[in-house]
């Protein structure tokens, strides 16, 4: 985390480190024992952006919790059991709205939908995206998947999670990487896509 945020400040974009402020708690539902679990996340400011502000521009964001991984911003719920609903309700085709909900640990399919309807606006841009990162590290996209233009989530999220699976094994494999664990793939790939406006929050 420190290593990213040294490159670039995820406020402003520009290249210098935020300044960190303060550990601010933080709640998630566990959703193996249906519980809330509270930790401490590290919240830090973009001294430039702070300065835009006092300036009259009240546009600028210039304080920013930094989560881990396994959490989406605005929710209680965590990546992977969104993820697993996901999968399930569009790709295995195992679930209904509501069985799906049950996998994330909530027991109102409204819970489901509004991951659910983030998916039918972002899933064209993540497949584009991902398609990319593939071919940048060397990997192939192979010409018998569909384009992105196919009608039908489950297709288009069929797709997805080749091509997630292809990004994740030429990175792997190539120099100087480091290795991801598999449990970690989703966390990783909904962290990547967070971190250019377009992961599973709002």
């Amino acid at each position: 985390m420190l290593e990213a945020l040294a490159r670039e400040c995820p406020l402003c974009g520009e290249r210098h480190s935020p300044k960190f402020s303060e550990f601010v708690p933080r709640s998630y539902r566990d959703p193996e024992k249906r519980s809330t679990v509270w930790i401490l996340v590290p919240r830090v400011k973009c001294l430039p952006n702070k300065r835009r502000r006092k300036d009259g521009d009240a546009s600028f964001q210039y304080m920013l919790r930094v989560l881990p991984g396994f959490l989406i911003p605005y929710s209680r719920v965590v990546v992977d059991a969104v993820q697993g609903a996901l999968g399930a309700y569009l790709g295995q085709e195992e679930v209904n709205e509501v069985g799906a909900a049950l996998r994330m640990g909530c027991l109102n399919p409204l819970s489901f939908r509004l991951f659910y309807r983030r998916v039918c606006d972002r899933i064209a841009t993540w497949i584009t995206f991902i398609g990319e990162c593939v071919l940048t590290l060397g990997g192939t996209v192979s010409s018998q998947q569909p384009p992105t233009a196919t009608p039908g989530l489950r297709a288009q999220w069929v797709w997805y999670a080749r091509l997630v699976s292809e990004w994740l094994r030429v990175h792997d494999r190539h120099p100087g990487s480091s290795v991801i664990l598999r449990p970690l793939w989703c966390q990783y790939v909904y962290a990547a896509l967070a971190r250019r406006q377009m992961g599973l929050g709002p």
